[in-house]
């Protein structure tokens, strides 16, 4: 019998918006979407549901927002919950609005990109998006659950009048307006975290029932990691245009800061919201407008660079003044920042503030006598029935999942096959550093100690931890876990493996050469990926180590982002570095080692231009472990690139190294990290033999992904020739054992069917092979539908047992 294998068909689902909301009342609209008051039927509670429509103009936005919105959790920021995506099947009637747009193609798993534009300290696949979308059908909009119930929900158009906003404010925010504590204090607080707003306006700053502001609309936003890429910027101030055309009347625009306006490259951002936050203050202390017309043009004078204020200004006062001329100054270096404006003696004090300050004081200090309450208040607040259904994360299944199992097995397969055996550090570790100003942060917790911990954001720093408290001098490890990056819920999780050598001869190349040798055999054992290029990249960190020890140690973080940012040409990268401080002749030297060249080239390419002494010895370094490579059958193209950032601060000092794919694919990268070790090293006063530590991170999702495009584009060949692949297919079990009823007997009892069915699969069990059964409630499917069944879980045989009532 030929069939046909396919996955199951999946029944077209309602829409999740119609069966799990209430919509109540309209809010407001704007340019790209608009925003409903809605009741969840799950908790009863009530959310703005932001909807909008998906457009490819406004693609870049809407991620953008997402994105910036899925990384924040904080008291001054509307909250963010959910997101997801309903694709339209046909047009509707009634008030929902039914534009269909193309979701499949604006959030394609295949998007695309460098993995190193995203972190240069984390190993992760360009093809894996940031964020996944559940999908449903019938409801064309991707909507976000904003604002629970105890936030004032009313969201005035862009286009209203500064009379309206006001108006909406009154009168709790006159009185806040004249204790001078809303614009300049809890707004402020956004502005600590390390993002840039660029849309700050009275319609996105919301007052909830208790008398709290809020800061929401994120769509122009971005990370304030700076120096920021160049193209990046374009994209947003495309967006910035964008918004203030399709905003109507007096809007956006009259709250931009002037270098966003400008345009110019290399410009820092970073204050921009200040700017903004100048402009909403001013209008907080002034009279209401009577027309549009009278607030531009008082606006207007009042952004020009002399800070004109007009004659109906308030003359009493002043402090308020002062400070709008401080925020409103046109050179961003002379604006304060939201940390320089918060202890600013113009700022009135506010009452609640020593016992803020009494309680954080307390919270630090664990010789308090106050500690333990605190901690046991902190981990014994009221249950929120809500987060039953709101705090695990609706991301949908990753389509190579099944796949990353078959991996997993392989890889350790050929680590087994070196000699290494398996570690199992612990998942927490004490948090080691900061993770305030990091772009992907670790995710980080607080214990019922009061010790802060952390999750790892690669599996080799638990593994290089493991090796320093066990006092480790020769052997080699292996470890497949997990890498988490920080995220609103449960942390962003991306599987790895990590492999390692650890011995004391600190002068052998051999170690460097069997971690490359290892991973090329990790790839070589891939169906599909075999065949795909994947080129050994490699370098020293002494080529580079004359160029940093002339840059202040501050500023190495920066100029490591400037250097791995993929989308920037040299030119701006000139322009970035030069932004840091750095000299034209230290510019022209970096530029000068940013190429990558052939083994052979690199002595002469590299070994005149640097004026590291160590220099030549790391360049025969590498042309040694090359031979070695090649002696253990290792026949890739290698290209020696000094500035291999993103193996720091992981790799290093020597020798680090990449297999890197098209499109700047990263499926592994390694290198020497016995420094890493030896931070985990607890203070001894033995003396301790130095060791050497060679470590290898395998991303073993995007060698998932590479096979499951491989199986995707070969699968019609495949049913015509062998149906199966083989070893890896992923699979529940080898055998499923089915009988079935004859149509004459319907009423015959089961108990005979399952015991007959049970006994075959236990004697399959004993001898050492997978198998499953089926029960009772699929006693009346036919043998094609669970040959169907069998073969979209890619189980290879089925058992058919015969009937005792044939």
């Amino acid at each position: 019998m030929k069939f046909t294998p396919k996955l199951p068909s999946l029944t077209t689902p309602s829409s999740r918006y119609h069966q799990d909301w209430e919509e109540l009342e309209f809010l407001g609209k704007g340019g790209f979407g608009s925003v409903v008051k809605a009741r969840l039927k799950h908790d009863n509670c009530i959310y703005a549901i932001k909807k909008v429509r998906l457009r490819r103009e406004n693609d870049a936005k809407i991620l953008r927002e997402v994105n910036a919105l899925s990384r924040m959790s904080h008291s001054s920021i509307v909250r963010y919950y959910t997101t997801w995506v309903e694709t339209v099947a046909s047009r509707s009637q009634g008030s929902v609005d039914t534009e269909t747009g193309s979701s499949s193609d604006i959030f394609d798993d295949d998007s695309g990109g460098s993995s190193d534009e995203s972190d240069p300290f984390h190993v992760s696949e360009p093809s894996l998006p940031e964020i996944s979308f559940a999908r449903s059908t019938t409801f064309p909009s991707l909507q976000r659950n904003s604002a629970p119930a105890s936030e004032n929900g009313d969201h005035d158009d862009d286009s209203g009048s500064s009379q309206e906003t006001q108006a909406q404010l009154s009168p709790k925010a006159l009185g806040m307006r004249e204790s001078f504590s809303v614009p300049a204090d809890r707004p402020l607080e956004i502005l600590y975290i390390q993002m840039v707003h660029r849309d700050i306006k009275p319609g996105n700053i919301f007052i909830d029932a208790k008398g709290d502001v809020k800061v929401g609309d994120f769509g122009l936003a971005s990370w304030r990691s700076l120096p920021v890429d160049m193209p990046d910027i374009e994209e947003i101030m495309g967006s910035v245009s964008e918004f203030s055309e399709l905003t109507t009347g007096v809007g956006t625009s009259l709250y931009i800061a002037p270098e966003v306006i400008d345009r110019k490259r290399g410009q820092n951002h970073s204050k921009a919201d200040m700017y903004s936050l100048g402009v909403v203050f001013f209008e907080m202390n002034m009279p209401a407008f009577h027309t549009n017309t009278e607030r531009f043009h008082v606006i207007t004078a009042l952004r020009s660079p002399k800070i004109n204020f007009p004659l109906s200004w308030p003359m009493e006062r002043v402090n308020q003044q002062e400070v709008i001329q401080l925020l409103l100054r046109h050179n961003p270096e002379l604006r304060p920042s939201a940390a320089e404006l918060s202890r600013n003696e113009l700022l009135p004090k506010r009452m609640e503030e020593e016992s803020i300050n009494e309680a954080l004081r307390l919270l630090v200090n664990p010789q308090s006598r106050r500690y333990d309450a605190l901690l046991k208040t902190l981990f014994t607040q009221p249950i929120d029935p809500a987060k039953v259904f709101s705090y695990e994360a609706t991301n949908a299944p990753r389509e190579y999942a099944p796949l990353i199992p078959v991996v997993r097995d392989h890889v350790v397969h050929l680590f087994r096959l070196h000699g290494a055996i398996e570690d199992d550090p612990p998942l927490l570790m004490p948090l080691t550093e900061s993770q305030e100003t990091e772009k992907n942060a670790a995710p980080v917790f607080l214990d019922r100690q009061g010790d802060l911990v952390m999750l790892p954001k690669s599996v080799v720093v638990p593994l290089a931890r493991s090796a320093a408290l066990s006092g480790l001098v020769r052997i080699k490890r292996y470890f497949c876990g997990r890498a988490f990056q920080d995220a609103l819920g449960q942390p962003t999780a991306w599987q790895q493996a990590a492999f390692d050598i650890i011995s004391r001869d600190t002068e052998s190349l051999a170690s460097e050469a069997e971690a490359i040798s290892v991973m090329d055999e990790i790839l070589r054992a891939m169906p599909g990926v075999e065949t795909q290029t994947y080129d050994l990249y490699i370098s020293h960190s002494a080529l580079v180590e004359a160029i940093f020890h002339r840059i202040p140690s501050s500023r190495h973080r920066e100029v490591i982002m400037v250097l791995d940012q993929q989308k920037t040409t040299v030119p701006q990268k000139r322009v970035l570095l030069a932004n840091l401080g750095l000299n034209r002749s230290l510019i022209d030297e970096i530029e000068s080692m940013l190429d990558e060249v052939s083994i052979d080239d690199a002595p002469n390419r590299y070994g005149s231009r640097t004026e590291s002494p160590n220099a030549s010895e790391a360049l025969e370094q590498i042309r040694q472990i090359v031979v070695l490579v090649g002696a253990m059958g290792v026949r890739r193209r290698v290209r020696v690139k000094p500035f291999l950032m993103a193996c720091h601060p992981l790799f290093g000092p020597g020798i680090v190294f990449e297999f890197r794919g098209a499109k700047r694919v990263v499926v592994g990268r390694g290198g020497r990290y016995d420094h890493l070790i030896s931070q985990f090293t607890p203070p001894s006063k033995s003396k301790r033999f130095a060791i050497k530590a060679i470590g290898l991170q395998v991303v073993l999702e995007q060698i998932a992904h590479s096979l499951n495009a491989h199986q995707k584009a070969t699968l019609q060949g495949l049913i015509k020739d062998r149906r199966s692949y083989g070893a890896f297919s992923p699979r529940r079990c080898d055998v499923y054992v089915i009988s079935m009823m004859p149509t004459t007997q319907v009423d015959a009892p089961l108990g005979p069917l399952l015991e007959r069915r049970v006994r075959l699969t236990s004697n399959l069990w004993r001898h050492g092979i997978s198998a499953d059964l089926m029960y009772d409630e699929d006693i009346d499917n036919n043998v094609p539908s669970h040959l169907a069944r069998c073969c979209a879980e890619g189980i290879l045989c089925v058992a058919y047992h015969p009937s005792p009532y044939w």
